[in-house]
């Protein structure tokens, strides 16, 4: 009797422990206000409640489907006028320009200056087109050159088909001066380059990525220099200075901002002969 009444007792206290741990919150699962306001601090301190951030981010991807639009679209939106000009990508900011004159001839070629823009007229075969640039030869003649090929264009240069890429993530954040998505100025060299090729040399212009990251790459030809082996590759990229690298079949023009702009007309000025 006296061990069936130990064993209720025991029972009894066993469920007021249960009883109680149920009724009390686990300390472990508790944060303090002070808690909160850190963890609160920590998630703007990451950019997650920057919505600064989050503009920057939908422009640079809105600017990856308009570079990649660039290439797909050029040889439809164009009249079949023997005109070479780019107003796909608009830049708040003025190019900049230490040039005086407002024509002059170089290589033969009459350029002449109205408003922001150079023109010259350029025979290819029995067509004679008018082209426009954002500079005059002689602002871009003296871009820095590198790699083993003399001229811009390889072998395969001489095929119909070639790939324009673009790395979509390398200045995904960058800002220009005027508080500009620098993206925009890598699709303005790409539609300086691509508009050239495909109205006056009749080239087919393939848009491509060197990486799948942007979705706005998703299904698209993922092309490096490393593919250019049988096919030609024009790699446009950022750098802190203006360079065009001739490296067999890929040609490789860099720079920042209008400085870039300046290596993609010196590389179409050199696809012309005008530049040498």
């Amino acid at each position: 009797m006296n061990k069936l009444y130990h064993n209720m007792v025991e029972e009894q206290k066993q469920q007021g422990q249960e009883q109680k741990k149920e009724e009390t919150p686990a300390q472990d699962n508790l944060i303090s206000d002070a808690d909160k306001i850190t963890f609160a601090e920590e998630k703007e301190d990451y950019g997650i409640n920057d919505k600064k951030s989050i503009n920057v981010t939908v422009v640079s991807v809105i600017t990856v489907i308009v570079i990649i639009a660039i290439i797909a679209s050029i040889p439809y939106i164009y009249n079949p006028e023997p005109k070479i000009s780019t107003g796909l990508v608009k830049i708040n900011s003025p190019h900049p320009t230490s040039e005086k004159a407002k024509e002059y001839v170089y290589s033969n070629i009459e350029f002449n200056r109205k408003g922001d823009f150079w023109y010259a007229d350029l025979k290819t075969g029995n067509t004679i087109y008018s082209a426009e640039f954002y500079y005059g030869p002689r602002e871009i003649e003296k871009i820095q050159t590198a790699g083993e090929n003399k001229d811009v264009f390889g072998t395969a240069f001489q095929n119909e088909k070639l790939y324009v890429t673009f790395d979509p993530n390398e200045s995904k954040y960058a800002r220009s001066e005027n508080n500009e998505s620098t993206m925009k100025y890598v699709a303005l060299a790409v539609g300086q380059i691509d508009t050239h090729l495909i109205k006056t040399f009749k080239k087919q212009i393939i848009a491509a990525c060197t990486n799948e990251e942007a979705p706005a790459c998703f299904g698209r030809p993922i092309i490096n220099c490393e593919n250019a082996t049988d096919t030609a590759v024009i790699l446009v990229r950022e750098a802190s200075q203006p360079k065009i690298t001739f490296s067999g079949n890929c040609t490789i023009v860099e720079g920042r901002e209008w400085d870039l702009v300046k290596a993609a007309e010196n590389m179409v000025m050199r696809a012309y002969a005008i530049i040498e």
